[in-house]
């Protein structure tokens, strides 16, 4: 997709070890895995969305809809985020971060926050069937 994206970090460090691991996993436990990454992108995406619709208000009534989704790395991995060349997608920083003009709203963090300890709940109990 073009255009720029807000980015989060977070502490993925087991994911290198998962990565090294695939080959090794059933192919039942790979689509699971990746039911699983597109599970939490529609959760993420969809509550970022419902996050900025509710802090964006009218003066960013465009932005939520230029946050989208994108599958990634054959389905094992995602990005979302606004679009720039959307309108009001190039705005996504100001919204997240903040401006001169406003307070950050944060509304991705606060999203992740909440889903990915979900999500690696979830992935780690896919993939212990394989090693058990």
């Amino acid at each position: 997709m073009a255009g720029g994206r807000v980015s989060v970090r977070w502490d993925a460090s087991n994911a290198d070890v998962l990565a090294g691991e695939l080959e090794h996993i059933s192919l039942r436990t790979q689509h699971d895995l990746q039911v699983e990454v597109r599970d939490a992108t529609k959760r993420i995406n969809a509550g970022w969305r419902d996050k900025a619709r509710a802090t964006a208000r009218r003066h960013g009534k465009h932005y939520p809809n230029t946050i989208i989704p994108e599958l990634t790395d054959g389905g094992f991995g995602s990005v979302i985020g606004p679009i720039s060349a959307m309108d009001q997608g190039g705005m996504g920083r100001g919204f997240e971060y903040g401006s001169i003009n406003q307070p950050p709203h944060m509304d991705m963090n606060l999203t992740v926050d909440t889903e990915f300890p979900k999500f690696m709940k979830k992935v780690e109990a896919v993939v212990a069937r394989d090693f058990r």
